[in-house]
Parts: structure tokens; sequence; C-alpha cells
């Protein structure tokens, strides 16, 4: 079949469209509002996130800063001229500030002003006092600095209570004025204002034609209690749009507003134009064609470029063409780059876990069928034990598998996870109140038992027939409140334990990663007895809460 270009469809459609197109130029129009005003909602709702991700980030790089200040070693032994000049060396020119509070708010030191000049109370008494009894980070609205006269906000953290300091709390703090930094890049109309407001609906910092001063509430189409996660609302009396969107661990917002009408295109200027220019539309209107066909042709040709990268394994960036359909594939596909890239990263991982886990059943069954061959008299009750124990190690491994959707007997899950290990009755002992678990807490702490028990086997009590481990866990109250599971791993009887030299992927696992997926503590003792780990968490990482969730 003959192909023909874009460029014949597209004049061919001029001539028989043209005519009846000068009919429905009032309905288009009014398509055209209608689309412009959708358009514009989205855009000043984008607007409002792009600024609310912008100051998210600069309050997640305080928080962080707040958190990696506190690990000083300086504060540990209360040198607090010391942990002073450290700190103020490393915030210098960053516009962030570190103050220590005791509990009643009273400042120890201020990085804003030299070591030892007489100091008054924190003015955020609010945040300290709800950080104070919460234990967990504040972020606070903003309120006049009495040290640095200036209009700030803080982030107040409890720090860990000890006997030598008075110290009861860190905070960072930054001018608001420095806020400004999130509010330069989005593109907004000609009159159109761009704010932060914390949670009273006071401002924080500003663009535009506001007419409060920082700490002052502006004149917003809408109030915050009116405010959801994210949208927008329009003041029909005035004419007025504004798009909003939450901050993250603020309860901030971020808002654009302005007049609709000096925001949109003229649809009155379009319709008279139309109208107007009628005949010649009819004249030009094939060259208009020809000319959307060229740049539809280089638009259809920048899609098929980038299929051809992504085909070999490039992340491609969309690339603008004014076409709005293509850009919505060209972003399309730009994203399935991206998703691709992380699928590929997270594929690696798990093969990199599959083989990790492969090596270390290879290793237990070879030490299963040692351990078997050493209490073994003949051939036969060799093979009837190692088949028993290779049953067991396979409903170990199913039991995951099994209850992928659902909850998970504690007790079950030890049982199984390290059954396989024992080369004797009574060589693992369990006990502990039984609870039923998460689906994906049974995975994290499935994979760190194993990790545990196969590291027994290996080089700990488990590799020796008088080796024992003992399995205990229980419920304790916590001084936030929340309860916490509390899991000790103890060997005893077995060869001395000692530091390794370096950390491979099964320490990793058993410290930093299950720390890290239960929010909790894990220790990790190479005592001369045997090895000893512990993990203390919060119990609503293990089983499902019947809480309502937040917004």
């Amino acid at each position: 079949m003959k192909t023909v270009s874009i460029r014949w469809y597209l004049v061919m459609l001029a001539g028989v469209v043209a005519i009846p197109m000068m009919l429905f130029v009032v309905l288009l129009i009014t398509q055209l509002n209608q689309n412009e005003q959708r358009s514009l909602d989205l855009r000043t709702a984008r607007v409002a996130s792009s600024v609310s991700s912008a100051v998210y980030l600069i309050l997640k790089d305080m928080d962080s800063t707040l958190d990696l200040v506190a690990s000083a070693p300086e504060l540990e032994t209360d040198d607090l001229k010391g942990f002073h000049y450290r700190t103020q060396l490393a915030l210098k020119d960053s516009g962030k500030f570190v103050i220590l509070v005791d509990s009643t708010g009273q400042q120890l030191l201020n990085t804003r002003v030299p070591f030892g000049e007489p100091l008054g109370r924190t003015s955020d008494m609010a945040s300290l006092t709800q950080a104070l009894s919460s234990g967990e980070t504040v972020i606070s609205d903003v309120f006049l600095g009495r040290t640095s006269g200036e209009w700030v906000f803080n982030i107040t953290k409890p720090v860990k209570r000890t006997d030598s300091t008075a110290a009861r709390a860190l905070i960072i703090t930054k001018n608001a004025t420095e806020l400004t930094e999130a509010l330069a890049s989005p593109d907004i109309p000609q009159g159109w204002n761009l704010a932060i407001v914390d949670r009273t609906g006071a401002l924080v910092a500003g663009r535009g034609d506001i007419d409060v001063e920082t700490g002052a509430v502006p004149d917003l189409p809408a109030g915050i209690s009116e405010l959801n996660y994210y949208g927008t609302a329009t003041d029909s009396s005035s004419n007025t749009l504004m798009g909003y969107a939450r901050i993250p661990m603020s309860g901030w917002y971020s808002a654009t507003w302005g007049s609709i009408d000096t925001a949109k295109s003229s649809i009155l200027a379009n319709w008279q134009m139309l109208l107007a220019g009628g005949a010649i539309l009819l004249i030009l209107f094939t060259a208009v064609s020809v000319y959307a066909a060229d740049r539809l042709r280089k638009a259809v040709t920048r899609l098929a470029r980038m299929a051809r990268s992504m085909g070999e394994g490039e992340i491609v960036s969309p690339e603008r063409s004014r076409i709005r359909e293509i850009d919505v594939v060209a972003r399309a596909m730009s994203d399935a780059s991206f998703d691709r890239s992380e699928a590929e990263e997270q594929l690696s991982t798990v093969l990199g876990e599959l083989a990790h886990r492969s090596k270390n059943l290879l290793a237990v069954l070879t030490s299963m069928i040692r351990q078997t061959a050493r209490h073994s008299d003949s051939v036969q009750t060799m093979a009837t034990a190692l088949e028993a124990r290779i049953k067991a190690l396979d409903t170990s491994i199913d039991l995951l598998t099994r209850n992928a959707s659902g909850s998970v007997s504690l007790r079950e899950l030890v049982e199984t996870q390290t059954a396989t290990f024992a080369h004797s009755p009574g060589s693992i002992r369990i006990n502990g109140v039984d609870i039923r678990i998460k689906a994906d807490a049974a995975q994290q702490l499935g994979m760190a038992l194993h990790e545990l028990s196969t590291n027994a086997v290996k080089h700990g009590a488990l590799s020796t027939s008088a080796g024992k481990v003992t399995i205990t866990w229980s419920i304790r109250d916590h001084e936030t409140g929340k309860p916490q599971l509390f899991l000790l791993w103890t060997e005893a009887d077995g060869p001395p334990t000692e530091q390794p030299d370096r950390e491979g992927f099964g320490q990793t696992v058993i410290k930093k990663h299950t720390a890290a997926v239960f929010r909790g503590e894990v220790t990790l003792d190479y005592e001369a007895t045997g090895l000893r780990w512990s993990l203390q968490a919060p119990l609503n990482q293990f089983v499902e809460s019947r809480e309502p969730k937040s917004e």
C-alpha cells in the first residue's frame, strides 16, 4: 500500500473542515475557555506543590543536620565550648544556627553569638514543651527571635537525658527570609502572589504584591482551616484563584494566588480575531496545516529518537514540543525510562540477595550433612535424618510464601526459621508470648533470623554439638507511651566469638537493615560466652495498627 506524509493528510483535512469549522467558532471558544480554566487550575496547584517540595527539602536538610549535630562527642562529654566551636564552624555561611537549651528553655549556647555571651530563654517555648513531652522532633511556626531580632522558625529535638549536663533539647533555627530561595524558581502570572504560611496562617516568606509583613496573616482567598492536603480554591466574589499544597513535616502550606483574568488568555480577543479574520483564515489554513504537520513530524521524530534511546537502556529526558499530547507521551516515556532503571536496580538487589541466600543455603546444607553424618551410625540412618532436616528447611522457606498476604505467628516464624539449624533436640530454645505480625515485618525479621542462624552454624554455637541458642522476646512499656517489642538472641557453649575484620552482607542485614526497617535499636555483642544480639523496636512496626491514619 502506498504511504503518504502527515502533511498530505492535513492539507486534505483543511479543505474538508475549513468552512464547517467557522460554524463552530463560538462552541470552540467556549471549550477553549473551559480547557484554559482547567489548565490554569492544574498549573496553579503544581506551582504550590513545587514550592511545597522545595521547602520540604530545606526542612529535611535542617532535620538531618540536627541529627548529625546531636551525635557530636562534645555533647556527650558536656564540652559545650568545644561543641559550640565545632558546630559554628560546620554551619558557617549555611544560614543555620544551633541552640542548646535546658528543660526551662534557658539557652546554654547559641551559635549566632560567641560562646559565653549571656543568653536568655528561647522565644519558642511552645515547641520545646511539645518536644520534651512527646519525645519527638517538632517544627515551630514563624516567630520573632529574641537573640536574632529576626523572624525565624525552629526545629526542636530532645536530647538524651544524662546527669552530667542540663541540656534537654537541641534547636536548629533559620531566618524566615532564607526560605525565599524556595519561591524563586516557580513561574507565576504577572500580578500573582506566592507565599509560605505556617499553621496559624501567618506569613513565613512571600513573593509578589503581598500587603503584610512576615509574621502577619495575609488575606488569602480561603482560610487555612478550609484547606485540604493539595488543590485549588476560588473566591468568586473577587474572581481570584488560589493553588495550595501542604508542606510535609511542618503542617505549613505553600500558596499561590491572583486574578483569574490576568492569568488567562483573553477569550473575547480570540473570539473577535476569529470572527474578523475568518476570510483570512480560510486562505491561510492550508499554510498553517503544512506548518503544523512539520512541527508534528519533528515532534514524532523526537519521540522516535527517545524510543530508540530507551531501547538501548538509557534514561531519557522529555523534550518539549509545544504539543500537549506529544509532551504527555514524552513525559510518560521519560518516566518509563526512570522506572525501568529503578526496576533494573531492584532486580540487581534481589539477585544479590538470592545469591547470598543461595550461598548461605549451601553452607547450611553442608553443615547439616556433616552434623548428620557425625551422629549417624549407618547410611540408612543418615539418609533418614538428612531427609527430615531437608524437609524442615523446605517448610521454613515456604512459611512466608504461604502467608504473603496475611499475618504470621511470631513463634511459628522463629521456629521455622531456626528449626533446620538445630543439631539436636534442645539446642535451640524459644520462649515468648505469641503474637501475629505483619507479612512484611515477618519477611524482614525472617531474613535477620536466617542470617543469625547461618552465622551460628558457620561460626557460632551451632557449629559444635554442645552449643545452644536461646531466643526470647517480650512486649515492654516505653517512655514514649508506645509499647516496644524486645527480641533477644543469645548463644552459649560454642567457640569463642570475635569481632569480624570487615562487615559483610549478613552483618549489614542483622544490624543496619533490621534497625532501619523496624525503626528501632539493634545491638550486637561478641561476648566470651557467645554472640548476643538484640532488637528493640515499636510494636506497631510488627503488628497492624488499628488506630485511624492521619492525613
